[in-house]
């Protein structure tokens, strides 16, 4: 049977048994892209024509689907492709290879495959390709191509670990140089190309490339480099050897976040609880708030912060749990990492239980990241003497049955409005000739909310930057539709589980959980004003027209999705109200 390769990684391409597939339009390229991140999946068609024709009613839109789907139907490509009335689908019931998902396997296994997998990023997705009239599907690109290029970046610091460990520095050089292409700022790959160069018996080099690294900082961030960084570098001018990281230490790593600001003290205040101190037992804290209030960005943080990483000589290991996750791929990917074997035919309970053994006496550091059922964390709580481990969650009821004790539960805080304004900036600096008065009013509408924060200031970049003004897209945003129906950003892991992480589909995936009446329930509460929306039983009553709405009022407070104000109020943040108004309007 012949086999179907796409090649997304750079400049996009596909073959049939090694032969060049051409087609007559562009957006059959962009279509089989886009399906090709989620094989099998379901595609409806209302989604394609959004993202490929989002200017056209929906009759003409609707009729260039059907030209483009002809256009692949018409080439070897068509056996590959499924579409009924409703749904188009990449089937993988003939053989399907695609770059994006080689990649993604080869960072759950060995070396060899990590380097063989080195090939396959010829470039960033979808490299030079897009579409002039179809920005949101250039937008889902962008996305993708940061996500990806994330990915990669973990797979040259696996390598470049290896490297050091071994003392191949040969390898290690020409690993190290192609992550500094990638990302010239991280701290980790300007660490490790001093090291080698150190280990080389090339210390002038390596103070020279600290050189380089600190003015690229100054200019370009105007930062000073890390300390770690520097603490090297001083060690070379001394003289003192260089050795390789401790090899024993284990790192399981998400990519760093890109931005974090308003969070110092927050993360003190987890850094505190999550120190070891004698007598006191084995740190385990549980983060929950808001749905896109930062939480896998403080996890994150957290797992690059110095000072934790001090207190767990032995290791840090993350991992991302999320809706449905899959135990026995995790758990490899942390046996990978500590070198123990992983047989095909192991149980989830056997590699929890080497893992436990293992780590008996190591003192590491557990991230466990979004998990949304208590069931899914009994695997992954292997920290043993000495080791600590940090939880987070979006729901109320699985925060209070993961903590022991009450004081092991910290609830996020949204960030000040000045902390919203300088990250708002940071990511439009023109907002910082605009209006004050007008920026402050969206501030507020967004109620200290990371994630709405994010996005906003991205579209408010983007818009600027074509050298438009902002106050028509500023009042979209306070309406909500545009925040709603934006791409999430590419730091957040559901970007990669999902082909179109919409705010409002990330939103959505915590009230798909609940039965229906409840869903409307929730879509009635749209009817509250927001910033912020606060309301009584008695008001509950009347828009639900029930004379009984605790139980339901609980289980909302439960998914995270309401907060009591202490004072038989309850609150819904405004993100929340926008997205419930947009389902009451369905």
């Amino acid at each position: 049977m012949p086999s179907l390769h796409l090649y997304l990684l750079g400049t996009p391409y596909l073959t049939v048994e090694g032969q060049p597939v051409e087609f007559g339009r562009k957006k059959a390229l962009a279509l089989l892209a886009y399906l090709a991140l989620a094989p099998g999946y379901r595609c409806r068609r209302e989604t394609l024509t959004a993202l490929l024709w989002p200017d056209y009613d929906d009759e003409r839109a609707r009729a260039g689907l059907r030209r483009t789907l002809a256009a692949i139907t018409e080439t070897e490509a068509r056996p590959w492709l499924h579409a009924d009335r409703q749904y188009v689908t990449l089937v993988v019931d003939h053989p399907l290879w695609v770059d994006v998902g080689a990649l993604d396997a080869a960072l759950n296994a060995d070396v060899g495959a990590l380097e063989s997998a080195q090939e396959l990023y010829r470039d960033s997705f979808l490299a030079g390709f897009s579409l002039t009239d179809a920005a949101p599907f250039d937008e889902w690109q962008a996305s993708q191509a940061q996500a990806l290029e994330a990915k990669f970046g973990r797979l040259l610091e696996r390598l470049t670990d290896h490297y050091l460990e071994q003392r191949m520095v040969a390898s290690g050089l020409e690993t190290t140089q192609r992550w500094l292409r990638l990302d010239p700022y991280h701290e980790a790959a300007n660490l490790a190309q001093m090291r080698l160069l150190a280990l080389s018996n090339q210390a002038p080099a390596a103070l020279q490339h600290y050189r380089r690294y600190a003015a690229l900082l100054q200019t370009d961030l105007g930062a000073e480099p890390p300390a770690r960084v520097t603490a090297l570098a001083r060690s070379l001018e001394q003289g003192e050897p260089v050795v390789p990281p401790n090899p024993d230490r284990i790192e399981v790593l998400p990519p760093p976040p890109r931005l974090i600001i308003g969070r110092d003290d927050v993360l003190a205040d987890l850094r505190a609880r999550l120190t070891p101190a004698g007598g006191h037992g084995v740190p385990e804290v549980v983060i929950q708030g808001w749905p896109g209030i930062g939480k896998t960005t403080l996890s994150t943080a957290l797992a690059y912060d110095p000072a934790l990483r001090a207190s767990y000589p032995d290791g840090v290991m993350w991992v991302a749990l999320g809706e449905q996750p899959d135990p026995h791929a995790l758990l490899a990917q942390w046996c990978h990492a500590l070198k123990l074997g992983v047989d095909p035919t192991d149980t989830p309970d056997a590699l929890s239980g080497r893992l436990r053994a293992h780590l008996a006496q190591r003192r590491v550091l557990l991230l466990l990241d979004d998990v949304w059922e208590v069931a899914h964390v009994q695997p992954f709580r292997v920290a043993g003497r000495g080791g600590g481990t940090l939880m987070s969650t979006r729901f109320n009821d699985v925060a209070r049955a993961l903590v022991s004790r009450a004081d092991d539960l910290y609830k996020v805080p949204l960030i000040s409005d000045a902390a919203a304004l300088e990250l708002l900036a940071a990511l439009a600096p023109s907002l910082r000739h605009h209006d004050r008065e007008t920026i402050m009013a969206l501030v507020h509408d967004l109620e200290g909310l990371p994630l709405a924060l994010q996005v906003a200031g991205r579209l408010l970049h983007a818009e600027a930057s074509m050298g438009w003004g902002i106050t028509d897209l500023i009042a979209e945003l306070r309406d909500g539709r545009r925040l709603l129906e934006s791409q999430a950003p590419p730091d957040r892991h559901e970007v990669a589980r999902q082909t179109s992480p919409t705010i409002a589909a990330l939103l959505q995936r915590s009230i798909d959980r609940l039965m229906p009446d409840l869903q409307e329930k929730f879509a009635l509460l749209g009817v509250f004003a927001p910033k912020p929306a606060s309301f009584t039983l008695a008001a509950v009553q009347a828009i639900w027209r029930d004379n009984q709405p605790q139980a339901a009022l609980r289980t909302l407070t439960d998914r995270g999705l309401l907060e009591p104000s202490g004072d038989g109020r309850f609150q819904m943040h405004a993100l929340l109200v926008m997205h419930a108004r947009s389902l009451f309007a369905e």
